[in-house]
């Protein structure tokens, strides 16, 4: 691996994580409010619903990670911007 590689890996991993975590923050909050009368029908304490968010976050990363990818192709793309031969 390249040193600019190397250095461009570890520079961008940060915002990435940040991002993630967000992102990981605002699914549980939505979710948590949405299956808020679930959890309380079956009587289950935090730590119950702790665990389960943390079985379900493989599940998110998997489906939220491309999206931002996607997202930056198709913007860097010379068809978005109207460049064609």
């Amino acid at each position: 691996m390249r040193l600019l590689d190397r250095y461009l890996l570890r520079e961008l991993l940060v915002p990435l994580a940040y991002c993630l975590g967000g992102f990981l923050i605002l699914w549980v909050a939505f979710d948590l409010f949405g299956e808020l009368s679930d959890f309380h029908k079956l009587r289950l304490k935090p730590g119950d619903i702790a665990e389960f968010y943390l079985a379900k976050t493989p599940e998110f990363l998997i489906t939220s990670c491309p999206s931002p990818f996607c997202w930056r192709c198709s913007t860097r793309s010379p068809i978005a911007h109207g460049i064609t031969n």
